[in-house]
């Protein structure tokens, strides 16, 4: 059924410091659909993390995640650290949304 929603909690092989959080991740429509206040995505290392999680444990090649989950440093651009998490995406071919409300943010890029 495609409009399923499929719990599935961080497993046994995920990242302890994911697991600390206790996160809750499902998916639905082929898109792993992560929930965190906390920030999950720090440095390159972190993103990668993620990525083989969110693979080993769902076969999802589509996350969507909460801008809370997401470093503030990702968003100022001239930290580089969005280029290089954002690489790490591509070369894994995985397709990233990072979802909320970004208005406070003055670079155009994010405006």
């Amino acid at each position: 059924m495609p409009n399923e929603i499929t719990r599935c909690p961080w497993g046994d092989t995920a990242d302890a410091q994911m697991r600390e959080y206790h996160d809750t991740m499902y998916v639905k429509n082929g898109v792993a659909i992560i929930q965190s206040d906390v920030p999950l995505i720090t440095d390159t290392q972190s993103a990668l993390d993620l990525i083989a999680t969110v693979q080993y444990e769902t076969g999802c090649d589509c996350i969507a995640i909460p801008k809370s989950a997401v470093a503030e440093k990702f968003f100022i651009l001239s930290s580089g650290l969005a280029g290089e998490v954002l690489q790490k995406f591509v070369t894994y071919h995985v397709k990233v949304a990072i979802i909320g409300d970004f208005s406070r943010y003055t670079s155009k890029p994010l405006a």
